[in-house]
Order: C-alpha cells, then sequence, then structure tokens
C-alpha cells in the first residue's frame, strides 16, 4: 500500500525519518537534536523472501481487509540502493557505535547485489477466504545469467503442475483492475482481481561468485576444483 511497484516500496523502507533525539555530548550532558532514523540492509541472502502486505485492519469497520492494489515487481532487481553501503542518502557515522563508517570496509561486487524472480506465491479470494498456489521457475545450475534464458515456469495448484506462459505474470499476479478482451478490443472493468502475488522469491543471479575456485595442489602442480561457499 502507498507504493505502486517493489523498488517504490523498498525506498519507502529505507526513507529516513525525522525524529528528536537525545545524544550524550563529550562534555558528559544530553541534548536532544534533530535526528535522522533509518533503515538498511546489512547482509543479504542468497535467497530473498518478500512478504507483500496485502491484508490489512480497517477501522472505519473494525474488520479485516484484502488489499487488491494493483503492485509491480520486476524480474530482475538490484538490491544495492536498499543496502547499509550501497544507500545513495547514506551518511557517515556520528559517535563510534555508528556502523556506517565500518560498512565502507565491507564491499562486495556488483553481482551480489542482482536477484532474479523465482517464484510467486498467490492468493485468490478475501482475507476471510481463499486459496493459495504457485508460480515457480526452473532452477538450472548451468544457467550463468547470460545468454538465452531457457528455464520454464510452471503453477503448482494443490496436486496439479501445469506449465505457465511467464508472459501472464502481470496479469495473473499484479493486481488491480481487471480487464476484459471482447471483439478484439481490451478494455478494464470496475471489478478488482482477487488474484494477486502474496510473496515473491528472488534467488541471487548465478555469476562467477558461485563458480568453483580453482586451486593448485600443493606437490604436485595440479588443479583441482574446491568449493566456496556463496
Amino acid at each position: 500500500k502507498n507504493a505502486k511497484n517493489l523498488p517504490d516500496a523498498l525506498k519507502l523502507m529505507v526513507a529516513g525519518e525525522q525524529v528528536d533525539y537525545k545524544w550524550d555530548m563529550e562534555d558528559g550532558s544530553t541534548k536532544q537534536l534533530p535526528t535522522t532514523k533509518r533503515q538498511s540492509i546489512k547482509v543479504l541472502p542468497p535467497h530473498l523472501v518478500i512478504h507483500l502486505q496485502r491484508f490489512e485492519f480497517d477501522y472505519t469497520t473494525f474488520q479485516q481487509k484484502k488489499v487488491n492494489d494493483r503492485f509491480e515487481f520486476p524480474h530482475k532487481l538490484n538490491m544495492k540502493p536498499y543496502t547499509l553501503e550501497g544507500r545513495p542518502d547514506k551518511v557517515g557515522a556520528q559517535n563510534s557505535g555508528g556502523d556506517d563508517s565500518k560498512s565502507d570496509e565491507e564491499s562486495h561486487p556488483d553481482e551480489y547485489y542482482e536477484y532474479e524472480l523465482m517464484g510467486i506465491v498467490v492468493h485468490s479470494g478475501t482475507c476471510n477466504s481463499g486459496h493459495y498456489y504457485s508460480f515457480i521457475k526452473e532452477r538450472d545450475s548451468s544457467y550463468t545469467g547470460e545468454g538465452e534464458d531457457h528455464r520454464r515456469w510452471h503453477q503448482f495448484n494443490d496436486t496439479r503442475v501445469t506449465p505457465f506462459n511467464k508472459d501472464l505474470i502481470e496479469r495473473e499476479t499484479f493486481g488491480g483492475p481487471e480487464t476484459y478482451t471482447y471483439g478484439g478490443r481490451t478494455t478494464t472493468g470496475n471489478y478488482m482481481r482477487s488474484r494477486n502475488a502474496f510473496v515473491l522469491f528472488y534467488d541471487r543471479v548465478r555469476s562467477k561468485l558461485h563458480e568453483p575456485a580453482k586451486a593448485t595442489v600443493e606437490g604436485d602442480g595440479k588443479e583441482a576444483a574446491v568449493e566456496t561457499p556463496t
């Protein structure tokens, strides 16, 4: 809510909030100063799970309701702008307890921040009654993120597993007003889609970060592949 797409929602998450905070001064006194409070991601996981808050409490009706507004999300996601070291408005640490200065020494290669969409959990219905199913993309350890992507999408719905056209992800998971095609013309109706993405799954893009490192075996001059953690 209050964001039309995932990048905008992540920007809101790391946006600063102005508060008054009492700081300990060098002379031992305390002083209340205007302060920016913010949060950032310090460590990124190999698999990123993002929960979209589709359910909320309506204080007018005092009931739970589902938010079916359109919410877009990309197939490729760069997480660097939302991390401690990559935030565009990063400021230096103001005291010895700050982590921003330390993060400057903990840089990562660009590949560390690159993610791709691999799964979507969809909720269809209302907050009181509904059904969950998933769209999942094949994982292939030989694919390094370059060249033609041959990995297929499938729909997992209870005991049924069927092929899924990735071009339909927008229609089947973004939510928003329903569209209708009649006589070759597509129109937008007043009915909001009750089927929309509920949880997103992103994997870090396979790259040189995931390739086995080569080490020389001491004594015989041969090379051996040594698996390194990601």
